[in-house]
């Protein structure tokens, strides 16, 4: 008797005990690793890392990568704006200037979707426009005319310099600017523009002022993919030059008209696994006023064998150059020369 009654008590324990598991901690054998949801949150760095070169009020002057950081590692799906919806494989670059909206979920081994990840991002690499006019009234006087423009991020501001004396400046819509002018003809007009990324375009006018000015772009969809190690990836290139002139300088470019002058590529920085070189460095232009002259180049991005894993980010710091052009005897500048850096980043595999 007394065992059947030490049996039932210790039974009555063990079921009480059963209880309290089942009560404060389910069972999960057989169930999916992520539960189906509904709704979207915000990934934050856990989940959705972006990186690139941060300007201002929150405006990428770079080119991003977009990485995946998943909980668990099963299929992981991604959506950039209102395109479809694609495998997630490797880190992603994107380098066109625009507002994005990134999305991710993950899927288990059993289909079973989890919560949609979001995150909104904004790109501006390109300068702001200046667009001058200037016309004499009398002998002396100058009325100047000045419009800024930047269809992504927006200006943030537009100002005027005469000999490095600011005399104008407009931080508002409709970003322009008019004023008349005395004795500008020994003066150097400075015109600086700034966007709401943190871009500058600054532009130098005098009486006869020229100066070369520079573009560089490169085709994005070459480098959207990791670069393996051991493996040489070309990129194409496009750099787009002209002359810009002050009030009297379009008398001087049409006597320089047919003139050629040269463009000088280099590269300034790159990680140490990293081998880049331009196939031609040295480009040619001819001056013709009015025009934009376009010249193609190639870049070889190398990445060694004994280079780091993982997806590892890679860029390449270059510098796009021409030097002034010096008038007879040396006395003085026909041509102001210009330079512009630029970076391209790519992922390694």
């Amino acid at each position: 008797m007394n065992k059947t009654i030490l049996f039932e008590h210790r039974l009555g324990i063990f079921i009480i005990l059963i209880l309290l598991i089942l009560t404060y901690a389910p069972l999960t054998i057989g169930q999916p690793l992520i539960q189906e949801q509904s709704g979207e949150t915000q990934g934050g760095p856990d989940v959705i890392e972006i990186s690139g070169w941060m300007g201002e009020d929150g405006w990428y002057r770079s080119g991003v990568t977009i990485t995946i950081h998943p909980p668990h590692w099963t299929g992981v799906y991604y959506q950039i704006n209102d395109m479809a919806w694609c495998e997630y494989m490797w880190p992603l670059y994107i380098g066109e200037d625009g507002v994005y909206t990134f999305s991710c979920y993950f899927v288990d081994d059993q289909g079973n979707h989890s919560e949609t990840y979001t995150e909104s991002f904004k790109i501006d690499t390109t300068l702001p426009v200046i667009h001058l006019e200037i016309k004499k009234i009398d002998f002396l006087r100058y009325f100047i005319t000045l419009q800024g423009y930047d269809n992504t991020s927006g200006l943030a501001c537009l100002q005027i310099y005469l000999d490095d004396a600011l005399v104008a400046e407009c931080t508002s819509e409709p970003f322009e600017l008019t004023l008349s002018l005395k004795n500008v003809m020994n003066s150097v007009l400075k015109i600086i523009v700034y966007d709401n990324a943190g871009n500058v375009s600054p532009g130098l006018f005098g009486l006869f002022h020229l100066q070369y000015s520079l573009t560089v772009a490169w085709n994005g969809s070459q480098i959207n993919t990791p670069i393996s190690n051991g493996e040489t990836r070309t990129v194409n290139m496009s750099v787009s030059s002209t002359v810009n002139k002050g009030l009297f300088g379009r008398y001087l470019l049409r006597l320089l008209e047919g003139t050629p002058y040269t463009i000088h590529l280099s590269v300034i920085e790159t990680p140490d696994w990293c081998d880049p070189w331009f196939t031609a460095e040295n480009l040619t232009a001819v001056i013709h006023p009015g025009e934009i002259e376009t010249s193609e180049a190639v870049l070889c991005i190398h990445v060694q064998d004994d280079a780091p894993r993982n997806y590892t980010m890679g860029w390449v710091d270059m510098r796009a150059s021409v030097e002034p052009l010096i008038g007879p005897f040396h006395l003085f500048t026909l041509i102001h020369g210009f330079e512009q850096n630029f970076t391209i980043t790519f992922i390694n595999k």
